[in-house]
């Protein structure tokens, strides 16, 4: 009777966005991004970074321009969770967006490898120099949620979302889990319970094989 009782699991009530919440969401930053406002181009380019990505919130907040390299394709090198660095290629539509808010900052031609990639800006909209903080991001995005009419969401809820579309075009819990980059499968089942559907990956590659299309 006495027993603690048992903590609640991590971001237990976290829920994945709806494809309609999550092209909502984006649009009024985007919109916002288009007029011109340097806050919300920098915050767009981060939109992406989450949703294209999947990863952490401080895992991307820390990112500096040493850690992208652009050549032909764009390779992101993340500190993740545990202390351990991966090199993921990232969609182009991050770099974009992102060298559009650095240069409507005026920052671009003077990033260096130590140089983070999102800093804090002022009223009138000038970077200080200091790397953005968590906690501002996650306010700015309330705001943003208020804009296009969904309920107040947190950042966490970025990466249950891109669970929940990797997993739909995937159909394979696995796949999520290396996405997600978790050890444990129990760990991925917290965000995606399961696949709806497996997608079969297999049966064209045998209908070849056994020669079902009647060729030859």
């Amino acid at each position: 009777d006495l027993a603690r009782p048992q903590a609640a699991k991590a971001y237990e009530g976290s829920q994945a966005l709806s494809d309609d919440e999550l092209a909502a969401l984006l649009g009024v930053v985007k919109a916002n991004a288009d007029s011109g406002e340097l806050v919300a181009k920098r915050d767009y380019a981060l939109l992406l970074f989450f949703v294209l990505t999947g990863h952490r919130r401080e895992e991307v907040l820390r990112l500096t321009w040493g850690n992208l390299k652009k050549n032909g394709v764009l390779t992101v090198r993340f500190l993740n969770k545990g202390g351990n660095y991966t090199s993921e290629e990232v969609n182009l539509f991050c770099w974009d967006a992102l060298v559009d808010y650095l240069g409507a900052a005026g920052r671009l031609d003077g990033m260096t490898p130590d140089s983070p990639l999102w800093t804090a800006h002022d009223r009138s909209g000038i970077s200080t120099g200091a790397a953005l903080s968590s906690h501002s991001f996650a306010k700015n995005l309330k705001t943003y949620a208020s804009a296009a009419g969904l309920d107040a969401i947190h950042v966490h809820q970025l990466r249950h979302t891109f669970a929940r579309l990797v997993g739909e075009d995937e159909g394979d819990l696995t796949k999520v889990q290396h996405a997600l980059g978790h050890k444990n499968l129990a760990t991925t089942r917290v965000y995606l319970p399961k696949v709806t559907t497996k997608r079969d990956t297999f049966s064209a590659a045998i209908a070849r094989r056994l020669n079902l299309n009647g060729e030859g």
